[in-house]
């Protein structure tokens, strides 16, 4: 029983990556239960067995898209115990992960999506409050032992950090991938300055003071 339920979710997951990548080169319109049974390499009949149609392997794409953000979160808290650090590891993951980023607009912006009901924009909702309340907990963190600004609110920065990323990924989108953009370097240069606005203040002071070598102005 154990085996057949690892199995279950196996399939299941396997079925969600699919998905994800259809939606991500082609967009929510390109989403059939027979494309999916193509990608994964199974015959249609298998995906009934897991999902009662395309409405719920959307709702499971989304799961995974969360759970992969939340991830992230969790895995840069481990590589580092610095909150501004913690950013920028979480801002790398992203670009070398762009696919559940350009998911989000195709889905916000498609009206297969989000035409039926509520349902589908108020998981993606979910899906993005979640995150934002992840990074809050890494720039709060940042905040508390002075390396991050208090005067700026929290959930500001989390969407000014949500913002560093989400440009590239509509480029992408928009573009359909076939305009040449240098994402890794235009988004360092982002990060510089965002984290150059968001840093204390007399965090700065300190470390210009430290720099050897520095000739007074």
């Amino acid at each position: 029983m154990a085996a057949r339920r690892l199995e279950t979710r196996v399939r299941r997951e396997q079925i969600a990556e699919a998905a994800l990548r259809i939606i991500a080169r082609r967009g929510v319109r390109a989403l059939s239960i027979a494309a999916v049974a193509e990608k994964v390499g199974i015959v249609p009949a298998a995906i009934y067995r897991h999902f009662k149609g395309k409405d719920q392997v959307l709702a499971a794409v989304l799961a995974l898209v969360r759970a992969k953000l939340l991830a992230n979160v969790t895995a840069v808290c481990a590589e580092s115990p610095e909150p501004l650090e913690r950013l920028h590891l979480l801002l790398k993951r992203h670009i070398s992960s762009i696919g559940a980023f350009v998911v989000m607009p195709r889905i916000l912006l498609s009206e297969d999506a989000l035409g039926s009901g509520a349902a589908t924009k108020s998981k993606v909702h979910q899906m993005i409050m979640a995150y934002l309340g992840a990074v809050m907990s890494v720039i709060g963190e940042g905040q508390a032992r002075g390396h991050i600004r208090r005067d700026i609110p929290a959930d500001s920065v989390a969407l000014m950090f949500l913002g560093v990323v989400q440009p590239a990924a509509m480029i992408r989108f928009l573009t359909e991938g076939k305009v040449a953009v240098d994402v890794n370097r235009h988004t360092e240069i982002a990060w510089r300055i965002f984290s150059d606005s968001i840093r204390a203040r007399t965090r700065n002071r300190l470390q210009k003071k430290a720099t050897p070598g520095e000739k007074t102005r």
